[in-house]
Order: C-alpha cells, then structure tokens, then sequence
C-alpha cells in the first residue's frame, strides 16, 4: 500500500491497510430545498473528483442502502431539524477509502398544516 504525502509524493505502506487522503479529495455538496413541507421531497447531491461512492449520514447515523452521489430526502412529521453529512469513499487496490466528510446540510421539516371549516 500507498500513501499520499501532503506535497503530492507517494510514500510507500507500513503493512497497515489505512490509507489517509486528508484534504488532498475534497468534497463539494449542495441542496435544493432546506425547509420541507408535506408531500415534498429535497435532494443532497455530493461531489468529490474520484469517488466511487458516498456514505451518507443523519444526525451522526450511516443511511442505510444510500451510496450513490444523491440523496433525496422525503418530509417528516416534525417539526424537526436533520443534519445530513456526505462522506466520499474512493476504491484503491479493491479496497474501499473514506474521505473526508462534508458541510453539514441542514433539513428543517415544516409542520403539515390543519385546516379549519369555520360555518
């Protein structure tokens, strides 16, 4: 194994399976809704130059079955705040490397609304 130094240079293994990218892959995300109502949906999208995949994170929880560079995100009954974390993961000699985490995006769910008849 490989490593990459701060200056660009390879430095060779220890016999360890970490690799350590630091800030040389970072990551770029964006949202396009940050406060949902019922019935509406947002959409994380990720970037990072070599990725293979993305793990996506919930107030600090792994998504399960979420690894592509977008992540739609449905309305919850709130009123809620989640915070949403991207973490690119590049495959090197078939194993798979983190990156490092992104901004956090911030989803605030708007209360569903009531409506009153008033005779």
């Amino acid at each position: 194994l490989q490593d990459i130094l701060p200056n660009g240079e390879f430095k060779p293994g220890t016999g360890t399976t970490s690799l350590s990218y630091g800030g040389l892959f970072p990551i770029d995300v964006s949202q396009n809704v940050r406060k949902l109502s019922a019935r509406n949906a947002a959409t994380l999208t990720a970037y990072a130059l070599g990725a293979t995949s993305y793990r996506w994170t919930r107030n600090g929880e792994t998504v399960d079955n979420e690894n592509g560079a977008t992540l739609t995100v449905e309305w919850r009954k709130g009123p809620s705040s989640d915070t949403y974390r991207a973490i690119a993961q590049f495959t090197v000699d078939e194993m798979t490397v983190e990156g490092e985490s992104s901004e956090d995006l911030i989803i605030t769910n708007l209360p569903a609304g009531t409506c009153f008849m008033i005779r």
